[in-house]
């Protein structure tokens, strides 16, 4: 779930996927880890921002995550998997 090669990001850009990249990463563990209760908070707060709309990522406000399909593509893919 990262950008493409050829788009050039900026720094709060990169840090979205960063930061997409450690929740993914996270969920993984808590997942081999058996953490019923962490998973459980993880799911609740990823339903919490799709049923938003996403603004949850985009804690600034940033014009950039509603304009960016990468970005979203990136994020629905997350979703899903987490919350199946």
């Amino acid at each position: 779930d990262a950008p493409p090669a050829g788009d050039a990001l900026s720094g709060p850009q990169e840090s979205f996927f960063a930061t997409l990249r450690e929740r993914a990463a996270n969920y993984a563990r808590l997942q081999a880890e058996g953490d019923e209760y962490g998973l459980m908070f993880h799911l609740r707060s990823e339903l919490m921002r799709q049923q938003l709309g996403n603004r949850g990522y985009a804690r600034e406000g940033s014009k950039w995550l509603r304009e960016h399909s990468t970005a979203r593509e990136a994020i629905a893919h997350y979703q899903a998997h987490v919350c199946e």
